[in-house]
């Protein structure tokens, strides 16, 4: 829907959704409502597809929780044949086979992909043999453990038959611009951290979907005051906040 706002509003800034958990929709849906949006910003749209983590997301699908890359992976696959104007096999409510297709045709013949990958090496490898252009982050991997990641990502490209070169790398970064460094870390420390603690639930989840159970709900308001300085001096030290010094410039 937000996009779909966007694409009136704007005319030449290219429209990214980062990221589209594909296990927790139908891909038919999926497919067809980016294409009018893909049609309403006269062919702009691009999508990074993830698997999801928060196991409360898949309220819908709570089936789908455990296998959900393998369900991302084949989601993909129909999107991207609904997206060429192809048909589906599904089965209707009368219990007969139906052929399906999405309506409108979008206007890119070819949906542009990211694959949103954390720090499992395998997701990187999937989405060079996939030619899939790789969204990242630094939350759980540092810049030594991401550059190892992109190199599997290219090689896995090459090996699959794609120009290892042309795929695009889009690492996410929170970023805040100033002119002077430790002003800035202070300015953003309280709102930052004030982020964190209103999203710990998340934490719990994260933890969950990596093996690593976290109590978070028997934290003191201390605790977690202390738990957010932690993980905001950590993103500062590995930049996954990402605090940039202006500098005059002459004219």
């Amino acid at each position: 829907m937000l996009h779909a706002a966007l694409a009136r509003e704007t005319q030449r800034v290219q429209l990214r959704a980062g990221s589209v958990v594909l296990p927790l929709h139908h891909p038919i849906r999926v497919a067809e409502e980016w294409a009018m949006v893909d049609n309403l910003s006269g062919g702009r749209v691009g999508i990074s597809f993830a698997s999801g983590w928060n196991p409360s997301d898949f309220a819908f699908f709570p089936e789908r929780y455990a296998n959900r890359h393998q369900e991302m992976y084949q989601s993909i696959q129909t999107v991207q044949a609904l997206w060429r104007g192809e048909s589906i096999q599904i089965r209707g409510g009368d219990g007969q086979t139906v052929a399906v297709q999405i309506y409108p045709t979008p206007v890119q013949s070819e949906l542009p992909i990211w694959i949103t990958a954390a720090s499992n090496p395998n997701t990187f490898i999937k989405a060079g043999e996939l030619g899939a252009n790789l969204l990242t982050h630094l939350f759980d991997q540092d810049m030594a453990a991401l550059a190892e990641n992109i190199a599997r990502y290219r090689q896995a490209r090459s090996q699959h038959g794609h120009d290892p070169d042309l795929g695009q790398v889009t690492v996410t970064l929170h970023t805040f611009l100033g002119k002077d460094l430790e002003t800035v870390r202070e300015q953003v420390r309280s709102p930052y951290c004030t982020f964190l603690k209103s999203n710990i639930h998340l934490l719990k989840g994260l933890g969950f979907s990596r093996g690593l159970p976290l109590e978070v709900d028997r934290l003191s308001a201390d605790d977690l005051d202390h738990v957010a300085q932690v993980v905001f001096e950590k993103f500062l030290a590995i930049a996954a906040l990402y605090l940039a010094r202006l500098k005059a410039v002459s004219a």
